[in-house]
């Protein structure tokens, strides 16, 4: 096997791997479940909010990175209730707010695993595997991941998945009492587990149309 088909094989694999099981596409759904279980969390866990300031204090950085991240959020929750056409500004918007947030995620999860026993390593490991798999496949075109999709969510979907993600984050939050950190990085995934499952659902029903 010549270098060039060890690397095509390479590339196989970790399509299959972002296709089963991290999702294709950001889409309003998954963008949606993002930004109102970041949300929840910071209602729900007062560590949160209180990690989060220590930390933007102890890098200025974080003063530059949260308007945008906000305004992503802003949106993302905006287009998911409404019809109106996302403009390419929305889109990067939108797009900075995800990969900020998985970034983040990452290395918060991390930092923290690292230094606290009682925080499984396995979250921050599923972040950092998803942030690498995005850009690695960007760069040979192999997906189309840095992308925001122009499809509407239905109510149905928006309505389920704010049922589902407020289970999770419950759950999650208040009877496994996890680290704030932990949550966040379940749903991070969770948001595009859940556009996959929908983009599923609405073919199959669409094909029984047929």
């Amino acid at each position: 096997m010549t270098i060039q088909e060890e690397f095509e094989e390479i590339k196989k694999i970790f399509k299959w791997i972002s296709k089963k099981i991290f999702g294709k596409v950001y889409d309003e759904l998954s963008l949606y479940v993002m930004s109102i279980s970041f949300i929840l969390i910071l209602v729900l866990d007062r560590n949160s909010f209180s990690d989060l300031i220590y930390l933007s204090k102890q890098d200025l950085r974080f003063y530059i990175i949260i308007p945008g991240f906000i305004y992503g959020i802003i949106l993302s929750i905006y287009h998911v209730f409404t019809d109106r056409k996302k403009t390419s500004i929305s889109k990067s918007w939108m797009l900075y707010f995800a990969l900020t947030l998985q970034m983040l995620v990452a290395m918060i999860a991390l930092s923290y695993a690292l230094y606290d026993d009682s925080i499984s390593i396995i979250y921050p490991i599923l972040n950092f595997f998803y942030v690498a798999i995005m850009f690695k496949l960007e760069e040979y075109e192999s997906l189309e991941l840095f992308h925001i999709s122009d499809r509407n969510t239905s109510f149905v979907e928006v309505f389920f998945s704010t049922v589902v993600v407020g289970i999770v984050v419950l759950v999650s939050t208040v009877l496994f009492r996890n680290f704030w950190i932990e949550t966040l990085s379940i749903t991070v995934i969770l948001g595009n587990q859940i556009s996959t499952l929908s983009h599923k659902a609405t073919s199959n029903l669409l094909k029984l149309d047929l």
